[in-house]
């Protein structure tokens, strides 16, 4: 919310949190907490995606306004993090057992083991990830190895945090570089230079 204000100053940050309690509401009244994962899942996709009409923003994917949350809400559309912030957040709200992911270039959620969900992020292990979500992609499920694939096709070099959950302030650092990039894109320098500043501000 606080990130927010930079593009929209003037939002009203209570009608916002209304409106996610209005999703989370939906979500809770159809989630059978008797379901396994994965059911759980398909049942928040299905009100996430074909009853509350979130959607991908293919259209204008580097828009800087697919990072911020009022843009989110008032269309129902993001980028892969502008998306996944709001899945992850209504997920969260509902008591799902599920963490943010920085994977390269893109942002996913994993979800863990009842038993370590609140724990020590540091202290997950690659057995408590039971699968991961794309909001994305209309909230697809996929493992590890799908990880590992995505990495070789981009030629990346694997690294641990783009299996574990992330801290707040690593997915705030991952959100804002995003919009910096996008704004880079745009060639306005001035909000570039901003975006750096902030992220300045994350590492003190």
């Amino acid at each position: 919310l606080i990130f927010n204000k930079y593009y929209y100053p003037e939002a009203n940050d209570k009608l916002i949190i209304e409106k996610i309690e209005a999703i989370k509401k939906q979500i809770w009244i159809e989630l059978n907490y008797q379901l396994t994962p994965i059911e759980q899942i398909r049942v928040f996709n299905l009100i996430f995606f074909k009853h509350q009409h979130f959607h991908s923003n293919f259209e204008h994917p580097t828009d800087a306004k697919n990072n911020f949350i009022t843009y989110n809400i008032e269309t129902k559309k993001g980028n892969q993090i502008g998306l996944g912030l709001i899945y992850l957040l209504v997920a969260q709200q509902l008591r799902m057992p599920v963490y943010g992911v920085c994977l390269k270039n893109y942002f996913v959620i994993c979800y863990v083991d009842t038993d370590v969900f609140q724990s020590d992020i540091n202290y997950i292990n690659q057995q408590d990830i039971l699968f991961y979500i794309n909001p994305y992609n209309l909230g697809a499920i996929f493992n590890r190895p799908q990880i590992l694939d995505y990495l070789q096709k981009i030629k990346s070099e694997v690294k641990d945090k783009y299996f574990y959950p992330a801290t707040n302030i690593e997915i705030m650092k991952e959100l804002i570089t995003q919009t910096a990039n996008d704004y880079q894109l745009l060639k306005e320098n001035d909000k570039v230079n901003e975006m750096m500043q902030l992220l300045q501000l994350l590492k003190k």
